[in-house]
């Protein structure tokens, strides 16, 4: 009995965090995140309710409800593809991943109808099961089939993740947790269809699913990690819902690419091709330009093209390049508003800085490279 009760509340929250969720954060990845708790929240039900009611009143939904491990692997991938990737449109190409579920899920449905309408084969069917060893070792691979779909998506969507250091804390557990408890889920329900009435009930184990609710419960209501609680960072950015550690990720990530692929040296770089190359939001990229680095876009462009401007200067390789030839190779659009701005960065002229740096008499007052 306090197994069932802590199951009907694990069930309960499961309702009110997705509809909360839902409220706060529209999109795709809204939807696949909501979908994923009513996945845990269903199955938590279906472990509530009598076998013996369900069997007599919902034998169908009851008999498809093993093929759910097959939804949450996909499920899981997309929200994750989503949520990295908002500005991806919903692709009918995307229902493929849900084809495992939707196979197996008729072939129960045509087995539901075929003996309701042939009873006169249960006896046989009884037989076959009893003695046949072939049926046991299709219901272990079935099993088998399950693991390496949600596997497969599991793995799928922890290799998002390595190549986004903006993720939020908690991304990266939830797989995982995922993994371990519906692993756990897959063998719990072959089980109690191979020895149902034999053993103690394993429906307990299930408790499990209850706990993955409440942890993300937790992690959705302390870490604001779907925009419910939208923090403080600046009156201007008050909507982004960027947490302080995605601005840091966000700025590694900048600053990574900068050092990289030098997109500086193009003078007419803008934001919005940054945003779309690393894959950001442009308003999120602003604002951790703006609140984590206390600068405008221009202002941390012109941090780079004068680092780049002021290595060409000091190379006496270089001699052969006027000022306008360095001004352009550095990335800036005009020998004037680059005379301008290494001036007022550097406190000298570009001119005076080359000759002063090659004969080593004066050293540079802001002699730093972008980090």
């Amino acid at each position: 009995m306090t197994n069932i009760f802590f199951l009907l509340f694990g069930g309960l929250q499961g309702i009110l965090l997705s509809m909360l969720c839902w409220r706060k954060q529209k999109g795709l990845a809204g939807l696949f995140f909501t979908s994923f708790l009513l996945l845990a929240t269903l199955q938590i039900f279906l472990k509530v309710i009598g076998k013996t009611w369900l069997m007599d009143h919902l034998r169908g939904l009851y008999k498809i409800s093993y093929e759910l491990p097959f939804l949450f692997g996909p499920i899981l991938y997309l929200f994750f593809y989503t949520y990295y990737h908002p500005k991806k449109k919903w692709r009918n190409s995307w229902l493929l991943h849900f084809m495992p579920f939707v196979f197996f899920a008729l072939i129960r449905s045509w087995n539901i109808y075929y003996f309701h309408y042939h009873p006169e084969v249960n006896s046989w069917r009884t037989l076959v099961l009893a003695f046949h060893p072939v049926v046991g070792w299709k219901m272990w691979l079935h099993m088998s089939l399950q693991w390496i779909s949600l596997w497969y998506y599991g793995l799928a969507a922890a290799n998002i993740l390595k190549s986004r250091p903006d993720r939020p804390h908690w991304h990266s557990p939830l797989i995982w947790i995922v993994l371990l408890v519906e692993s756990l889920i897959i063998i719990v329900l072959k089980l109690m269809t191979l020895y149902y009435g034999h053993y103690a009930d394993p429906r307990w184990l299930f408790l499990s699913l209850t706990l993955l609710i409440y942890w993300l419960s937790y992690q959705v209501l302390a870490s604001s990690p779907l925009q419910l609680a939208l923090p403080r960072v600046t009156p201007k950015y008050e909507k982004s819902g960027l947490h302080p550690s995605q601005i840091d990720g966000i700025l590694q990530q900048l600053k990574d690419y900068m050092r990289k692929q030098k997109p500086f040296l193009n003078p007419e770089l803008s934001i919005d091709q940054i945003a779309k190359a690393l894959e950001l939001p442009k308003h999120h990229l602003s604002q951790a330009i703006n609140s984590g680095l206390k600068q405008n876009f221009s202002e941390f462009l012109n941090t780079y093209r004068i680092s780049e401007a002021k290595t060409l200067l000091q190379d006496s390789k270089q001699n052969h390049l006027t000022i306008a030839a360095i001004a352009f190779e550095a990335g800036f659009k005009s020998l004037s508003h680059f005379n301008s701005t290494f001036k007022k960065v550097v406190q000298t002229p570009p001119s005076t800085f080359r000759k002063n740096r090659q004969a080593k008499i004066v050293p540079d007052l802001s002699d730093k490279k972008p980090q």
